[in-house]
């Protein structure tokens, strides 16, 4: 939905600022706990405490349900049961052609708009985009999609990213209270730094990628997300062998969550030029990636039990064999990381 030279900005503020949430709990879910500790016993305190984020989330369903919209035509069903067909549907692609990118130059912008209008019998063309395309062709349409390798290598990027930032969001905090023998309030105070600095770690991953791909194209966006994926991993196996004393570890923990989150936002920088006319298949395939590696690596810790420092090297170890793997073999509309040492003619 965003100009091309600020989709990984736009991506990455609205994802840094919703991921921000995880800090934001960590600071003050602990501070309600304490103050119901005051007046009663632990048992029931712990579970009293949940009661609050249980309200805001049934409250934010509400409002969902109230003043939210399904697409940008309209409520879902409303635009199902609707007999009356466009007879122009437009769609915007997200492309690098050097004809089409028209007033961009005056911006320095390479990668352009391609603005296709195409009459309602077109069906070849807007099969995909449709308002009215049935659940079995977008079920059919994400097989297709997830067949891409572009895709696939995406999915495990944000599972190397967001992936860990969800698993480590659960665990921080015990890592620092067992690690350091600290009080359950003071590591989780510690530990709501790394979602916190979603403030503007997220944002910076879209800006970094905006700000190459002005200089290098597409090719300077796959620069940016494997070169920072690279230093995600340093950092978490840096973290794993920085148990040495508690500003050591507060210290590297900074940077492998620095990393951790720009990473987030340089992966939806590049994602919305993989495959424009099926933007929100791939969007939705790769947010799920995200899920489903914060899952394998919670039952990673899981099964490392209190012995941290595996479970983080390992984390790092395969996050930098995602970042090769970005780096040798990602390519999108017929660019790669390659294409930076070739002579542009």
């Amino acid at each position: 939905m965003f100009s091309p030279s600020v989709v990984g900005t736009a991506n990455a503020l609205t994802g840094g600022w919703g991921n921000m949430g995880g800090g934001i709990t960590y600071l003050i879910m602990p501070a309600i706990y304490d103050g119901l500790r005051r007046h009663l016993p632990v048992s029931t305190s712990w579970r009293l405490a949940f009661i609050f984020p249980a309200v805001i989330c049934i409250l934010v369903a509400i409002a969902d349900l109230l003043f939210g919209t399904d697409t940008p035509q309209g409520d879902w069903l409303k635009v199902r049961k609707s007999a009356i067909e466009p007879e122009v549907a437009s769609v915007t692609v997200l492309s690098e052609k050097e004809e089409l990118k028209k007033d961009n130059d005056s911006k320095g912008d390479k990668d352009s708009v391609e603005v296709k209008v195409v009459r309602s019998d077109d069906e070849a063309l807007i099969r995909d985009v449709k308002r009215d395309e049935t659940p079995l062709m977008a079920f059919i349409g994400c097989f297709k999609v997830l067949a891409n390798p572009a895709v696939l290598i995406m999915v495990a990027a944000y599972a190397c990213s967001f992936g860990v930032e969800l698993a480590i969001d659960n665990v921080i905090g015990k890592v620092f209270e067992t690690k350091f023998h600290l009080n359950p309030s003071t590591a989780a105070y510690i530990g709501s730094i790394f979602g916190l600095l979603n403030l503007f770690s997220r944002l910076t991953g879209g800006l970094f990628s905006d700000f190459l791909a002005r200089r290098l194209h597409l090719p300077g966006r796959i620069l940016a997300l494997g070169l920072t994926m690279f230093l995600e991993g340093v950092f978490l196996i840096a973290f794993a062998f920085g148990f040495v004393s508690l500003k050591v570890s507060i210290t590297l923990m900074i940077f492998f969550s620095f990393f951790v989150q720009h990473v987030c936002g340089s992966t939806f920088a590049v994602v919305p030029f993989i495959d424009p006319i099926n933007n929100g298949k791939v969007m939705g395939i790769v947010g799920a990636g995200g899920n489903l590696g914060g899952l394998l690596f919670n039952l990673m810790f899981r099964g490392f039990g209190t012995k941290y420092e595996k479970a983080f090297l390992c984390q790092g170890s395969i996050t930098v064999g995602v970042a090769i793997i970005t780096l040798v073999g990602f390519r999108v509309q017929k660019k790669s990381f390659w294409d930076l040492f070739r002579k542009h003619t």
